[in-house]
């Protein structure tokens, strides 16, 4: 075997399922002793870490997937609707190994895995086996061929390196400066925020779609986020507006009725949208704010964010744990200008139908490229140095330095967000 696979346990917090799962842990000892896989689980978080981007990370780069069934893992929301709908579109996409485990008898003939091959071979849950050993023994073997397949393939192994290096990569360039950006918002969730909306501005490719990116990963679950981006376009008047109040109304599954007003239809969409927000997290993303006249901005937040945030403060807490978040971005520098109002601080007095202003995107300078290097030494080239990076830059240009830092690793770093704008 060459190359150390990963393996994650996705399974119910119920005392029963996790002891099971500590026991398969101990069958795949010989594996993870000799170097060939490494395991992971939630009963691996350490303290202070955040829970849910560290199983977001862990789920995202495993290769091996295991999912230990039972009819507690099935009624959790985690387990089922986000870990599980996530591994499956990793295998879908031949980017990982999903292994279904039986662990106590259920029906799982409607499940989305059903069609995987399920552990035990013959579908005998481990817990109806007349001794347990012998069970997790045979899934352990089943496992272990799984892992050399992956090794030893040439295809398989192609893929994992690749999938390896990008997540690494990823990793390591989210630790590159952006420092005050992140700090705001890091502080509005650790206040327990749910609903805000952002301004992220600067010159052209000083890395805005690359901030928007690093932010939302911060958030949990945010793979399951439901999406809304609109690009605006310089047209006269108001046109512009008008096409995204037209493309709100397709998103939210209005129909556009001829006898509604404006304004009824409006109200409609605004109502929409907070019902969505109340199932799951809602972001918003407003591309190129800087091709359409401020006025049009402040109407938009008037008549749409505003009565959004009123009627979110009327829901009760307990209704919706999602985050509903709107970012305006702005391309070309051009909102300094702005009469808008916004707020640079969180503080008591602020509401959310405010703009956060993010601090304004700037160049990376010698000193933090000089830093980031020495904190990233084990991942980034042992001849890079940051007078090497700024002369390839045109001096610390943000997308020019993750172009030059990406090219080094044979990739681009479009390919490792996924909000483009």
């Amino acid at each position: 075997m060459q190359a150390k696979i990963e393996i994650f346990f996705s399974c119910s917090q119920d005392r029963t399922d996790e002891k099971l799962r500590d026991e398969l842990e101990r069958h795949l000892g010989l594996l993870t002793q000799e170097g060939h896989v490494s395991v992971w689980h939630r009963g691996k978080i350490g303290p202070g870490v955040e829970e849910e981007p560290e199983v977001e990370i862990r789920l995202n780069k495993a290769h091996i997937i295991l999912l230990l069934v039972s009819a507690r893992f099935i009624t959790s929301y985690s387990c089922y609707y986000i870990e599980m709908k996530r591994a499956m579109e990793r295998h879908e996409a031949s980017e990982a190994r999903v292994i279904p485990i039986l662990l106590h008898p259920v029906d799982v003939e409607l499940a989305h895995f059903a069609k995987l091959q399920i552990l035990p071979m013959n579908r005998k849950p481990i817990t109806s086996w007349p001794k347990l050993d012998e069970a997790l023994a045979h899934i352990a073997e089943c496992i272990r061929k799984v892992v050399e397949e992956i090794t030893t393939s040439t295809q398989g192994l192609g893929t994992v390196a690749e999938k390896v290096d990008s997540t690494r990569l990823y990793n390591t360039l989210v630790r590159l400066d952006y420092r005050e950006q992140v700090r705001v918002f890091q502080q509005f969730k650790s206040e327990g925020r749910q609903i805000g909306v952002f301004l992220i501005h600067g010159a052209p490719s000083f890395g805005q779609g690359w901030l928007l990116n690093r932010l939302i990963n911060q958030l949990p679950h945010s793979s399951t986020a439901l999406n809304f981006i609109f690009s605006f376009e310089r047209k006269a008047g108001g046109r512009s507006l008008k096409d995204l109040w037209s493309d709100l109304s397709k998103w939210v599954g209005h129909k556009n009725p001829p006898f509604l007003s404006d304004s009824s239809l409006e109200q409609e969409i605004v109502k929409r949208v907070h019902e969505l927000w109340r199932r799951q997290t809602v972001i918003l993303i407003l591309n190129r704010v800087h091709e359409i006249d401020e006025r049009y901005v402040h109407e938009f937040m008037k008549t749409f964010w505003f009565p959004l945030t009123e009627m979110t403060s009327r829901t009760s807490p307990q209704t919706s744990k999602h985050y509903l978040l709107m970012f305006l971005v702005d391309n070309a520098d051009c909102v300094d200008g702005w009469s808008v109002p916004v707020t640079h601080e969180l503080d008591r007095a602020w509401e959310p139908h405010i703009p956060i202003k993010l601090e304004r995107l700037t160049s990376f300078s010698h000193d933090v490229l000089d830093s980031w290097i020495g904190y990233e030494i084990d991942t980034l080239p042992a001849d890079l140095t940051a007078q090497s990076i700024l002369d390839n830059s045109e001096s610390g240009i943000p997308e020019d330095v993750l172009d030059h830092i990406c090219s080094l690793f044979g990739c681009q770093w479009p390919d490792l967000v996924k909000y483009r704008v």
